[in-house]
């Protein structure tokens, strides 16, 4: 009788359990494709997100751990990325999927395959493993979702849509072999308000910039002062208009280097969202860089003029 047991529970686990065992997990994030495709195919990434299954986050320097379990990236493919799982020394593959069910709601499926093994207790003990394997892709796909679903940590900004009324401004451009200093800055402004009580008009917002980098190197920077009127060309300062439209955009507190990291953030957000740019972006200064030494205090709003109006509005 426990014989005739003993081949019925061997026979149910050869039955109940496959080979190879099989393991499977989705998460879902509120993000695109794009923006999840960076976070989980760079280890750098990894360390904003990543914590361990008792809720510390990763130490840089240590390996990537959950639950006793170590995880490193093996491969990079598209939209797909591979994942080593190394359980107490024996090494796993496995890849994570992602499939797009809406432009911002992405699913990750997290696959790996266990051998079984033919003997028995072999068996039951790779079923208990993949058991736990599965619990460790649910919980580090959590953390993933958790951190990505908020715009503000994909980007590190937050970003809004605006509107610009109809303006004219005064302009002019010069060309530096580094990126414009704030005396280069103000230099150009202060030759602009010049120009405008000159030509008898009046200043009727904050200085706008524009600073672009050259095939060769150096930095092309477009300065412009909104006037309350339309103003004439004179030598090098030109009158410029700008038209209405729909643009996204930040506020960011900091100096040049910030907002240059918002800017190329921005354009992240563009190129994830679909969007498409209509013209140069542009920043305006809303403190007196002169009058305030400290560059934390500085607040810029960037611009960028798009075609698409559905953008989240400002919160």
């Amino acid at each position: 009788m426990l014989g005739g047991m003993l081949i019925l529970t061997t026979v149910s686990l050869y039955i109940l359990i496959p080979s190879p065992i099989t393991v499977s997990e989705l998460g879902t994030s509120q993000t695109t494709m794009e923006a999840e495709y960076r976070f989980i195919s760079q280890e750098f990434q990894w360390q904003k997100w990543w914590k361990d299954a008792d809720g510390k986050s990763h130490t840089p320097g240590n390996p990537f751990s959950y639950d006793g379990m170590n995880y490193r990236i093996t491969k990079e493919i598209n939209n797909a990325v591979g994942i080593e799982i190394d359980m107490n020394g024996v090494k796993y593959h496995s890849v994570i999927h992602l499939i797009a069910f809406s432009q911002d709601s992405i699913g990750a499926i997290w696959r790996c395959e266990l051998p079984a093994g033919i003997n028995p207790v072999t068996r039951w003990q790779q079923f208990r493993n993949g058991r736990r394997m599965g619990r460790n892709m649910t919980g580090i796909l959590k953390n993933l979702s958790r951190y990505i679903s908020n715009p503000r940590n994909v980007y590190g900004f937050s970003f809004f849509r605006t509107s610009i009324r109809d303006s004219t401004m005064l302009s002019s451009r010069f060309i530096s072999a580094a990126y414009p200093t704030n005396t280069e800055l103000y230099s150009y402004i202060d030759v602009i308000v010049k120009n405008i009580k000159k030509q008898k008009g009046a200043v009727s917002g904050k200085p706008l910039i524009n600073v672009e980098r050259l095939p060769n190197g150096s930095f092309e920077t477009q300065v412009a002062i909104p006037t309350l009127h339309e103003l004439k060309d004179d030598g090098n300062i030109l009158y410029r208009r700008m038209v209405p439209g729909t643009f996204l955009c930040a506020e960011v507190y900091g100096g040049a280097y910030t907002a240059e990291e918002a800017l190329r953030q921005m354009h992240y957000f563009i190129s994830d969202n679909h969007k498409s740019k209509q013209a140069n972006a542009f920043q305006i200064l809303l403190t007196d860089r002169r009058s305030e030494p400290d560059t934390l205090k500085w607040l810029t709003k960037i611009y960028i003029p798009v075609a698409n109006s559905d953008l989240p509005p400002k919160q």
